[in-house]
């Protein structure tokens, strides 16, 4: 879903969505340099929130909405790992750029690059509490 929701704003990005963009990367990375957990990952689920709101589709909105929770434990739970909050936002940055230059077709590249890299960091320490449980 956010594939093809940032490779809509890649063909149709308003300066403002942009600037948007740009600043919720700056508040991650400020939040990053602070060491403020809290903070960084507010700033990282508002890049996706940015861009579904910009999408205008409804859909997606209210699918983000109902993943909000199991989206905000992966994202605890993969921060931990180490370096995954710089690559968050690297990534973000990346997809930013993307946008920026309107090129759809690297932004689905990346994302299925991304996706591919960080699902071991995210599900494995998931894997392991449940694993404790039995």
């Amino acid at each position: 879903m956010e594939s093809e929701i940032a490779a809509q704003a890649a063909r149709d990005a308003s300066d403002e969505l942009i600037d948007e963009l740009e600043d919720g990367i700056a508040d991650s990375e400020r939040a990053l340099r602070a060491r403020d957990t809290r903070r960084w990952a507010e700033a990282i689920g508002a890049f996706t929130d940015t861009l579904v709101a910009h999408s205008g589709n409804r859909y997606a909105a209210e699918l983000l909405e109902r993943m909000r929770n199991v989206l905000s434990l992966i994202a605890n739970v993969s921060q931990v790992a180490p370096g995954r909050r710089e690559r968050s936002i690297e990534e973000h940055r990346t997809i930013l750029e993307a946008i920026r230059a309107r090129d759809a077709d690297a932004r689905r590249r990346l994302r299925a690059l991304t996706c591919t890299a960080s699902r071991p960091i995210r599900w494995a320490p998931l894997l392991k509490c449940r694993s404790r449980k039995r």
